[in-house]
């Protein structure tokens, strides 16, 4: 990575792996002053003090720190403190996005999408109306009453056909073509498919 004066985070961190970042380090470059890259999520904690080298900021953070973060979004943020004016300043913070790590045998990992999420959402909220347990229910911020339960079913029947066509688009995905070989003779027209000329 160039050394800039904003780090641009890939699209997303995996959890597990060695992450490491640069950033120009500007008017900051002076002895005195210590570069922080803090992640966190909820109790969590995970900071890196940056090594200092020809005016920019190095972080180098370990597999065995960035598998203590979860996975989903996490906060961040890139601080600078002056030992001694005790000056502190941020200069960048932000969320990323953390995917789990895979090659763990103790991560647990999510496979449905999000329409299957709400499709699941959506069906517990009808099984609590249909089955006459509460005389109203909340879904997507609004409230459904037996009454309303058309609506809510209409809901139900879009979010169902957003599941069917990721299915289909993932299925698509694993289709295998048959291609027959068809050979042209000297004269330009088809032989059997199986004739060489």
């Amino acid at each position: 990575m160039n050394a800039n004066s904003t780090i641009i985070f890939p699209a997303s961190l995996s959890i597990g792996d060695t992450w490491a970042f640069d950033m120009a380090a500007g008017d900051y470059s002076a002895a005195a002053w210590t570069a922080t890259m803090t992640f966190a999520s909820g109790a969590i904690r995970v900071a890196n003090v940056a090594t200092l080298k020809l005016g920019t900021f190095y972080w180098l953070i370990p597999a065995s720190e960035t598998s203590q973060l979860p996975a989903g979004s996490v906060a961040y943020t890139i601080t600078v403190d002056n030992s001694l004016t005790l000056e502190r300043y941020t200069l960048q913070n932000g969320l990323i996005k953390t995917t789990p790590n895979l090659s763990d045998p103790n991560t647990q990992i999510g496979t449905a999408t999000m329409a299957q999420q709400q499709l699941a959402a959506c069906d517990a909220t009808l099984l609590k109306l249909l089955s006459q347990r509460t005389e109203s229910v909340t879904f997507g911020q609004k409230a459904y009453t037996l009454w309303d339960i058309a609506k809510l079913w209409q809901i139900r029947n879009g979010l169902a056909q957003a599941v069917n066509d990721e299915e289909a688009a993932l299925d698509a995905n694993s289709r295998q073509q048959i291609i027959i070989p068809v050979f042209k003779n000297s004269w330009g027209g088809p032989t059997s498919p199986y004739q060489y000329t």
